[in-house]
């Protein structure tokens, strides 16, 4: 069962971090009532990721990508110390998301930093496979609203990882 009161971590080399309403309304795993869960925000210096739930980061963690340029720099000049990041990210947890945070056409545009998108594209689809990582690509959030709404959805997502990870011992099995 979900706290009434949770703890959102926010790594503290997060430069541009996601804003989390002040509470939510949590509509549990098998049930048609709902309760509010009250979100507190506690930046610190994580291991692994971006963002993940204090108490809860051997289930879920969140690792978050901004721009092309920053996803270019990551596989093709700093590969060596990202790679060891998502190696980390990768073991520290069940549930381990990559976010990329821009549209499409951003992703698939050439420019003057990044000139081969899909070279780009290619090597961060391998590096996923490889980790078992999941990728979520949530489309440009630079608005506080926007911003508050993504940090929301990922709230939802690590709860509903939690709750499964909980429930499973929940689950009847048969005898045999």
């Amino acid at each position: 069962m979900i706290p009434d009161q949770i703890t959102v971590l926010i790594d503290s080399r997060e430069r541009r971090p996601l804003f989390f309403p002040s509470w939510i309304e949590w509509h549990g795993d098998r049930t048609i009532t709902s309760r509010q869960t009250q979100i507190i925000t506690k930046v610190s210096r994580m291991e692994s990721g971006d963002y993940t739930i204090e108490g809860y980061d051997k289930v879920c963690i969140i690792e978050t990508k901004r721009s092309l340029r920053e996803l270019h720099g990551n596989v093709c000049t700093e590969w060596p110390r990202v790679a060891k990041a998502l190696k980390k990210l990768s073991v520290a947890c069940k549930y381990p998301y990559v976010v990329w945070e821009m549209s499409t056409s951003e992703l698939l545009r050439p420019t003057k930093h990044v000139p081969d998108p899909t070279l780009v594209i290619d090597r961060w689809m391998q590096a996923l496979t490889r980790l078992d990582l999941r990728l979520m690509w949530v489309g440009r959030h630079d608005e506080p609203g926007p911003r508050r709404k993504l940090g929301e959805q990922l709230v939802r997502l690590m709860l509903a990882h939690i709750e499964t990870e909980e429930g499973k011992n929940d689950v009847p099995t048969e005898a045999g």
